[in-house]
């Protein structure tokens, strides 16, 4: 008889209201990790969009001060704007001055754009470098821009850019560039112009945070439709949250 009884208040009291609590520490828990999702993709669109304009401000300030230089005047090029150096080039494509020497822009010269263009970006000597040309009545002067480092702007993922195809052209890891990722998180969206965050799985499967934002044209009358650029960062969701968050779904237990 007692045993009876026993087996009731456990089977009508004890049980359904074990059952409660861990389904109530569960919703807890799955609601929390949705509130930290959300937190972390606002925080990495943020860090995106910052690090895009920081680039696209760089390119437009660069830009300017290129068409402000006095081509006829080398020893008034400042290369401490351009880290990367000057060059003049002729009508027909010779180099006619140059900082820091003419082998140095002799190796570059397959990379020079089309005028009133920016280069891709091409890795020289541990830095990413894009090439600007504008033209003047002296000939076409080009100056070399360095990038920010993309380290500083993803200390646990990598940050990279691509261009209007999808493809990466600059990355932290070099043997990336050149990869397809038009079928990446935020690759659509940000050559649409937008910018914001979103997630991930790689074809390893790893769960990744992307924000993405554009970079501003960099390309201009010479096409009906202007380059554009998009920067993106990829974090693994597993270094965003601290390690207590990511086995948060075993508390109840």
């Amino acid at each position: 008889m007692l045993r009876s009884l026993r087996t009731q208040i456990l089977v009508w009291t004890i049980l359904p209201l074990a059952i409660l609590l861990i389904g109530i520490a569960y919703l807890g828990v799955s609601n929390h990790q949705s509130a930290m999702r959300e937190l972390v993709a606002e925080r990495d669109g943020a860090l995106a969009r910052v690090a895009a304009a920081r680039i696209s401000e760089l390119l437009t300030d660069r830009a300017r001060d290129l068409e402000n230089l006095d081509a006829s005047h080398p020893g008034t090029w400042d290369t401490q704007i351009f880290e990367g150096g000057i060059a003049l080039l002729d009508s027909d494509g010779r180099i006619v001055n140059a900082l820091p020497s003419r082998e140095v822009w002799e190796a570059r010269r397959d990379k020079i754009a089309r005028k009133d263009e920016y280069s891709k970006p091409f890795l020289e000597n541990g830095a990413w470098l894009v090439l600007l040309t504008h033209p003047n009545q002296d000939g076409t002067l080009v100056a070399a821009v360095q990038l920010p480092s993309f380290e500083t702007f993803a200390p646990r993922g990598a940050a990279y850019l691509v261009d209007e195809n999808g493809k990466i052209i600059a990355h932290p890891d070099s043997a990336r560039v050149g990869m397809d990722f038009s079928t990446h998180a935020g690759i659509a969206q940000v050559m649409r112009g937008e910018s914001g965050a979103t997630f991930h799985y790689d074809a390893s499967g790893t769960d990744l945070v992307v924000g993405y934002a554009p970079i501003a044209p960099t390309g201009f009358a010479v096409s009906a439709q202007p380059t554009r650029w998009g920067l993106l960062i990829d974090e693994p969701w597993e270094n965003v949250v601290a390690p207590m968050f990511q086995y948060a779904v075993l508390l109840p237990v």
